[in-house]
């Protein structure tokens, strides 16, 4: 690993610096969980995926019809090296992994910028400029996820791969490319971009090349064969969502080639009837150029990284993909803030304004960051998911202790149909099913009784708990604070 030399007072400021963000991030992230603000999907998947993988089972109970294997849906295997890790923390596992991982990225990025620059206060902004990045608050807002943990080895590569150590840039690759099956296709352009950076190193140019290659058959193996193969009725890959641009694959790259002008008028334009989505796309545009996109023009081969990730979201058929919602852009950020910082470096001729001009940036890209945080268009949350200085963020829509000692009541290996907000908290079970699913073999129902969760509508929810109340099939065995749990007779 890498030797740099730090002193102790930096290396206190760092750790003051990690810690101040790793309490904001779990005062979102945990505090959801804590206040039912987590879901079946998609942290209940993981949950239960966690439980299936310690028990030597790749079954699955949330997922969609026709889908009976999570790795057919997405090459993820995160979530079983890290399955042991609920036995310590719960159904906070994958959270708590999450945060760790954001913080591990943000100081990858430290590590790359203290290298290539020897500055150790620029270093420190390029930190903070990491952790302010809008799309970590929009992750985190939102469950867990596999690309966020994957996106957070990019500096650790990016950076044994500029020191010619390419065992560790190897080993950070590979982790990159088991995160989620379009890690690979991110990474097939990161190393496209070195490639362009290295042009006059032909060590470079020759592992770029190398490891390039490798995501590429990776990616192409994954979405052609090993995903089909492995467990949908479909027998085909599950998310392409790309219809603007053809049919499958191979005319979305014919109609990238041969239409570039309508190609390019994606990355800007509402393909939805809805106008709705009309401010979307230029919403993110601004908000990368605002976070560090401005040094891409300098930095050109960190924008050819950028490439497909602009292409999954402003392609993508979903208009929820568009903006800065959930976490479809959490893989900016690690190259934004390298660029931006990179891009400064370049440009800072007298070195005397560096360390001003990077804190300029740092301030605009952080008061930007908490503004769309503030004032959001692209969210389908409310506030009180993601403003962690809102004293309503720490109010839930159930009393949290009491709803807590009513999830005991629940035998922990009995199968239960719940709420989507409670599915994450019971997920480690054989069967869960997300209500109204009663079918066999579910045995218990928990549900609350003044809160609907979706599917269902609160007039439909209060009815169906009156018609269990009175069913034959069921027995009502606890019944206070809110929370009723049905047993089958």
């Amino acid at each position: 690993m890498l030797k740099e030399k730090t002193n102790r007072k930096q290396q206190f400021l760092i750790l003051g610096v990690m810690l101040l963000f790793a309490a904001v991030y779990c005062s979102i992230s945990l505090v959801n969980h804590y206040l039912f603000r987590t879901y079946a999907w998609d942290l209940g998947i993981y949950n239960n995926a966690a439980w299936s993988y310690s028990h030597f089972s790749a079954k699955n109970s949330f997922m969609l019809p026709g889908v009976t294997n999570l790795l057919s849906d997405h090459f993820e295997l995160y979530p079983f090296f890290l399955s042991p890790l609920r036995f310590i923390f719960g159904s906070y596992t994958f959270l708590i992994v999450q945060i760790a991982a954001i913080l591990f990225g943000g100081y990858g990025v430290y590590r790359f910028i203290l290298y290539k620059t020897k500055n150790e206060i620029f270093s420190l902004l390029a930190l903070i400029f990491f952790f302010l990045g809008w799309g970590i608050y929009s992750a985190l807002e939102f469950d867990y996820h596999n690309n966020v943990v994957a996106a957070m080895f990019v500096p650790w590569f990016l950076l044994y791969f500029d020191k010619k150590n390419f065992k560790w840039a190897a080993f950070f690759f590979i982790l990159l490319l088991i995160g989620k099956e379009n890690m690979a296709l991110w990474a097939v352009f990161i190393c496209l971009g070195l490639l362009v950076g290295n042009i006059r190193d032909k060590i470079n140019l020759k592992y770029s090349a190398i490891f390039g290659f490798a995501a590429l058959v990776y990616f192409i193996a994954m979405v052609k064969w090993i995903m089909p193969s492995l467990g949908n009725s479909q027998h085909d890959y599950l998310h392409f969502q790309f219809s603007a641009l053809g049919k499958d694959f191979g005319v979305a790259i014919k109609t990238i080639l041969t239409r570039p002008g309508y190609t390019f008028s994606l990355l800007y334009k509402n393909t939805n009837s809805d106008k709705l989505y009309d401010t979307f796309k230029t919403e993110l545009h601004f908000m990368v150029l605002v976070s560090g996109g401005f040094f891409l023009l300098f930095r050109p081969k960190y924008l050819i990284m950028l490439l497909p990730i602009y292409g999954q979201k402003l392609f993508n058929d979903a208009p929820e993909k568009w903006g800065l919602a959930y976490q479809y852009s959490i893989e900016f950020i690690p190259i934004l803030s390298i660029a931006a910082f990179m891009g400064l470096w370049w440009l800072a001729k007298d070195k005397k304004w560096l360390i001003p001009s990077a804190l300029f940036i740092t301030l605009v890209s952080g008061y930007f960051s908490i503004h769309s945080l503030a004032d959001r268009k692209t969210d389908w949350f409310g506030a009180e998911y993601y403003q962690f200085w809102n004293p309503s963020h720490y109010k839930g829509n159930y009393d949290a202790k009491k709803v807590n000692k009513a999830l005991d009541k629940i035998p922990s290996r009995a199968s239960v149909s719940t709420q989507t907000d409670f599915c994450p908290h019971l997920a480690f079970r054989d069967s869960i099913f997300i209500y109204p699913i009663q079918k066999y073999p579910v045995r218990y129902m928990f549900l609350c009784r003044v809160v609907a969760s979706y599917p269902i509508d609160m007039k439909t929810h209060t009815h169906n708990i009156d018609s269990f109340s009175k069913s034959p099939l069921w027995q009502t065995i606890y019944d206070q604070d809110q929370i009723i749990i049905f047993k089958r007779k």
